[in-house]
């Protein structure tokens, strides 16, 4: 970006949150991150996450809300596995993250897509 100083400044495309290990303490709903595996990064607009989900004693679909500079332009499907079936991951642009699966209570994935939120501020859980 342009400016002097210490202003005027952005993220260029290739700036990398790196991945960032989320605590099983932020998901919602009765969810756990088994054995700590869920992960998110950023590079330039392009997010990614990571999740090996325990729904045993989920309440509800929804598992985690993402930070505002992680957030999808649009709503973002993904698929995953469930046990022997496939699931579904749907990521709201409100930042709202939602599991669906049948007949099991864990899920795997790995999704990505892009934003136009600024650049965070502030990173989430930890470094990898």
């Amino acid at each position: 970006a342009t400016g002097t100083g210490n202003t005027g400044w952005a993220a260029g495309p290739e700036a990398d949150t790196g991945w960032r290990k989320i605590g099983g303490g932020d998901l919602v709903n009765g969810w756990a991150a088994n054995a700590s595996n869920f992960y998110l990064r950023r590079i330039g607009s392009q997010v990614s996450l990571l999740i090996y989900a325990d729904g045993t004693s989920a309440s509800a679909s929804t598992f985690y809300t993402l930070p505002a500079s992680f957030r999808p332009n649009i709503v973002h499907v993904g698929a995953g596995v469930a046990g022997s079936k496939q699931a579904l991951l749907e990521v709201q642009s409100g930042g709202t993250c939602l599991l669906y699966f049948y007949d099991t209570s864990t899920f795997y994935t790995a999704s990505t897509w892009f934003t136009d939120n600024a650049w965070p501020s502030s990173l989430p859980g930890s470094a990898a």
